[in-house]
């Protein structure tokens, strides 16, 4: 018994196949070809010697992200160092 049908009896038919029920004609949906925006590359970097670097989002925030752990490890160790000497 379900709480949604009233405590009503619900009678299933097993001959029932829902692939075979009838389907609506559906009108055609036009769907317009969304173009992709051009990519700007605005992170080159071209040196003298003609070396050229390419700084890409993913990389210069995951050399951030480096960065910052190795400071807050730098930072870490420091005050662990500072602390037994000042406490010596």
């Amino acid at each position: 018994m379900s709480a949604s049908t009233d405590s009503e009896t619900i009678i299933e038919d097993p001959t029932y196949n829902p692939a075979t029920a009838p389907v609506e004609n559906t009108t055609p949906v036009a769907v317009d070809t969304i173009q992709p925006e051009p990519e700007v590359d605005n992170n080159v970097t071209t040196y003298e010697d003609g070396t050229t670097l390419t700084d890409e989002e993913i990389t210069r925030n995951s050399l951030i992200g480096i960065l910052v752990v190795i400071v807050f490890i730098g930072s870490c160790c420091f005050g662990v160092g500072a602390l037994i000497i000042c406490t010596l």
